[in-house]
């Protein structure tokens, strides 16, 4: 399930122009304004190896499937209200196991019982023959629900984990299970590099359709969703009915800065150009929507971006205007 924050667009521009950010990886311009299905996380796919047929990728996408296989248990246990372990059992050591029923034993003796989402970005570091090597950035959204009723409480957390798979008979077992402490708060490299493109395939968007202005142009509601796609829908009609063209996209240097459940936040320190501006269609003269741009202007943007069924797009954008602000590359 994907949740959103109460955040409401912010009008930053006036006269109905409106300011979208989200905080993204460092990137430079892109030309192209269509996204990309959204990445799979806990799918062989999402991982690296190649998908040529072979007896070590087959080994390694079934290591892979397990992996996925062993986080929906954990997940479907940790909030059963009587946690049958048989299930975890047949996937896990008897150690892995031992870590999941004192992270329950953590949880009823706190007085919770945890619902958990997953999603796990896993890399095959190593393969010998019945052993691998698993490392993985996994989100989790805990829902601790008081067993003794009042509000439940939602947390997110982002972990580094690195793990031994080891082939038992005929299946892979996690064999060990270890979270690096060092890397928290870590960002899957792949993810980030789709997120990125999300939000710079919007700023593409936005300009193209904006100049002449557009509302049904499809690169608008293939690049953002929501309140977002409300408010720039009717910055352009505004725009349109005006006679009016919004001109000069911003040089974006974006990266991702937070990531949970089908959600992500990007920052940019655009660099602004000097015709940065709302301009007449017929005369080609500056309009005062928009003040003139300082010479070495640079904007702060913040944009939060939602996984749909058509990839990630951008659904709430604020920023400030010029400011001190560093660029990520």
């Amino acid at each position: 399930m994907t949740r959103r924050r109460g955040r409401t667009p912010v009008q930053v521009w006036g006269a109905g122009v409106a300011l979208l950010v989200v905080a993204a990886a460092c990137t430079s311009n892109s030309t192209g304004a269509t996204t990309s299905p959204p990445a799979s996380p806990t799918s062989p796919a999402s991982a690296g190896p190649s998908s040529a047929v072979s007896p070590v990728a087959d080994a390694q996408e079934d290591a892979l499937a397990t992996w996925a296989n062993f986080w929906d248990v954990w997940a479907r246990e940790r909030a059963a209200e009587e946690p049958d372990l048989s299930s975890l059992e047949e996937i896990a050591s008897a150690d892995v196991v031992q870590q999941f029923e004192d992270q329950l034993e953590l949880d009823r003796g706190s007085g919770f019982r945890v619902a958990t989402e997953v999603e796990s970005y896993p890399d095959v570091v190593e393969h010998v023959g019945d052993r691998a090597l698993i490392a993985a950035c996994t989100v989790t959204e805990e829902t601790s629900e008081p067993e003794g009723g009042g509000a439940p409480v939602l947390q997110t957390f982002r972990r580094y984990y690195e793990a031994e798979l080891r082939k038992d008979s005929d299946h892979w077992i996690v064999a060990s299970l270890a979270p690096d402490a060092s890397r928290e708060d870590c960002i899957p490299a792949e993810l980030e590099r789709e997120v990125v493109a999300a939000y710079e395939a919007f700023w593409n968007a936005l300009f193209t359709a904006a100049d002449p202005p557009d509302p049904g142009h499809p690169q608008v509601s293939g690049t953002m969703a929501g309140e977002q796609h409300e408010v720039v829908v009717s910055l352009l009609s505004d725009l349109r009915d005006r006679g009016a063209a919004l001109r000069g996209r911003p040089e974006t240097h974006a990266e991702m800065i937070d990531l949970g459940i089908g959600r992500a936040v990007v920052r940019d320190c655009q660099l602004i150009p000097q015709d940065h501006g709302v301009y007449d269609l017929e005369s080609g003269e500056r309009q005062d929507d928009i003040p003139p741009v300082e010479p070495g202007q640079r904007d702060i943007r913040s944009a939060h971006l939602e996984r749909t069924a058509g990839g990630w797009k951008v659904i709430e954008l604020d920023g400030q205007t010029d400011v001190s602000c560093e660029f990520t590359s």
